[in-house]
C-alpha cells in the first residue's frame, strides 16, 4: 500500500544529567523531562532527586545492574524500565544513557534521554490513521 502522507513523527522525549559520584543525583533536566516525569526543575534540585526515584522499585536492582554493565562494556546503555512520575503514575520508557567526565570538575557524570513508549506508539497510530484517511 502506498502512503499518501508521511508517517514520520517527532518523538516525545526528556533529557537529564546525573552526578554518578553523588548516587546518580539529577543535576540538570530539560522541559521534556519535567513534562514526562511531572518533577519541576525546582523540585528536582530542592529535593535532591536521584535517578533511582524514577525507576519502579521492582526494576531498580535489575536496571542498575544492566545499566552499569552496558555502560562499562559498550560506553552507552539502552534499556527500558517503568518510570515513576512525581504523582506516582507509571510509564514505560526507553532510556539511552552514557557516561562522561565533566572537564571543569573532573567528576563522572551521566546523561540520559527518556522516551515514553506508549505515548510515541499512540502518536504513530494517530499519524497512520490520518495518512490512511
Amino acid at each position: 500500500m502506498a502512503l499518501t502522507r508521511s508517517q514520520v513523527i517527532s518523538v516525545a522525549y526528556g533529557s537529564c544529567r546525573m552526578d554518578v559520584e553523588e548516587g546518580w543525583k539529577l543535576i540538570k533536566v530539560d522541559d521534556g523531562f519535567t513534562q514526562l516525569t511531572g518533577y519541576t526543575k525546582e523540585r528536582v534540585f530542592k529535593d535532591r532527586v536521584v535517578y533511582s526515584q524514577l525507576v519502579h522499585t521492582d526494576d531498580i536492582a535489575d536496571f542498575f545492574q544492566r545499566w552499569t554493565l552496558q555502560l562499562e562494556t559498550k560506553g552507552i546503555a539502552y534499556l527500558s524500565h517503568r518510570l515513576l512520575t512525581a504523582d506516582g503514575d507509571e510509564k514505560v520508557v526507553c532510556c539511552l544513557g552514557e557516561l562522561f567526565i565533566d572537564e571543569s570538575t573532573g567528576r563522572t557524570l551521566a546523561k540520559a534521554t527518556l522516551t515514553p513508549v506508549a505515548e510515541n506508539e499512540a502518536m504513530l497510530r494517530q499519524a497512520q490513521e490520518e495518512a490512511e484517511a
